[in-house]
């Protein structure tokens, strides 16, 4: 007797399909994408193709089909396909399950994708960089941690076009030249009055595209650019980030409501929990601040604006403890009073230093790089040590104790942040 089939072919996920696996037809995502943390997408979900729309096509990715007439479809290399389907793989947010959220991502970030270039580069680049840091194994502390379907996905991207692999850092320089024109022209338009912004689409694009760019930046391994710069002529992380927080401040009212607001609910926009609860390592640094205040090298002003953006790291910890995420403490950068950005790059604060060293510090232990040996913020925390050391001695234990914690390769757990509770250099 014929074994018994599982459900009808047409009606299972594109992913089950595609691996001729049971599927058990759950909405809005499956057991095995759950199981396996894969985005679960089903073809009935996008429009058919003879609705007259072309969703279909921006989902196209999603679908089977020869690599080389999709890459054609959609313009692209045989090599950017393989990114962009490491991005739809590996990047995406996993465990998506409200529907917004899997819409915006299968649906809604492809067609942007399609009618972009701004978005188009900006998340080749933050594929590439992290294909990049999975093939050079030697540049992680933890090789065990190395999640191998990301890594094996990278690889095969590597493999897919002849000497990729020499050419990577060539196509990285590439993606973030044509990006960084095209994000700076729009965000000084923006910021001068010549232009505004006219739709929600382009507001969507300047929020993803934005994002992610920062995200490429952070990550990226090619000393693209510093953290800080005093050359007025050197662009870097802190003013493109001021720039990209003052876009997306303009687009969040236009997004909200309509079906892009998924952009800023997302696991990387987490809804922070109400609590009194006090962190160590925030109260030294508010306690340090004031005390500076106190000795007159802290304006009342500029205590306003630290304690305001130490109180936002605070809510971070709080954040990163609930959902169990370490991504979180990131986006601190994004989130303090803009005054900061001008006391760090314009009046030489001391303080305004020392947050952003403890800032790079808490990126390395929560691993937020491709390249262990060669990230920004390593290059910030020698810095920084040169600065603090003017005169042959550390200014403060707690500056010390972080430098040597960030090389004796001390990393925080991603799934259990209570050590936040408690941690104090």
């Amino acid at each position: 007797m014929a074994p018994k089939r599982h459900g009808s072919r047409k009606n299972k996920c594109i992913s089950c399909r595609k691996l001729k696996i049971k599927c058990n037809e759950a909405r809005p995502i499956c057991e095995y994408c759950d199981h396996t943390n894969r985005q679960c997408v089903y073809e009935d979900d996008s429009p058919s193709s003879d609705s007259g729309s072309d969703t279909s096509e921006a989902v196209i990715w999603m679908k089977q089909g020869s690599l080389n007439a999709l890459s054609r479809h959609l313009g692209i290399t045989s090599f950017e396909f393989q990114l962009l389907r490491y991005f739809d793989e590996i990047v995406v947010p996993k465990k998506i399950k409200d529907a917004s959220a899997q819409r915006l991502w299968s649906v809604q970030v492809p067609q942007l994708f399609q009618g972009s270039p701004l978005v188009r580069n900006s998340l080749l680049s933050l594929s590439a960089v992290s294909v990049r840091g999975l093939c050079d194994l030697t540049s992680w502390v933890e090789v065990a941690e190395v999640d191998e379907e990301a890594r094996g996905m990278a690889l095969s991207a590597m493999s897919e076009t002849p000497n990729s692999r020499q050419n990577l850092i060539e196509l990285i320089d590439m993606y973030y030249m044509s990006t960084i024109k095209h994000m700076s022209a729009r965000m000084a338009e923006l910021s001068t009055g010549v232009r505004k912004i006219a739709t929600v689409e382009e507001a969507a694009e300047l929020t993803f595209s934005g994002s992610m760019f920062f995200t490429f930046l952070a990550l990226q391994s090619n000393n693209l650019l510093p953290l800080l710069s005093f050359d007025p002529a050197q662009p870097d992380l802190i003013s493109i980030c001021q720039g990209v927080k003052e876009t997306l401040m303009m687009c969040y009212p236009m997004l909200l409501g309509t079906s892009y607001s998924a952009l800023f609910q997302s696991k990387d926009f987490p809804n922070i929990p109400e609590t009194t609860t006090k962190y160590p390592f925030v109260e030294y640094l508010i306690d340090y601040v004031s005390q500076l205040h106190s000795d007159g090298d802290v304006t009342e002003t500029q205590l306003k604006h630290y304690t305001n953006s130490l109180r936002m790291l605070e809510l971070l910890f709080t954040a990163s403890v609930a959902h169990k995420s370490s991504m979180i403490l990131y986006r601190w950068v994004f989130l303090i009073d803009s005054e900061v950005y001008d006391y760090i790059r314009h009046e030489n604060a001391y303080f305004g230093f020392k947050l952003l060293y403890a800032y790079c510090c808490l990126n390395i232990f929560c691993k937020f790089y491709t390249s262990r040996r060669a990230n920004m913020w390593l290059d910030y925390i020698e810095w920084y040590k040169l600065y603090s050391m003017k005169n042959g001695f550390w200014r403060d234990d707690f500056d010390e104790n972080l430098y040597r914690m960030v090389y004796a390769n001390f990393l925080f757990n991603s799934g259990d942040l209570s050590i936040l509770n408690r941690f104090l250099p």
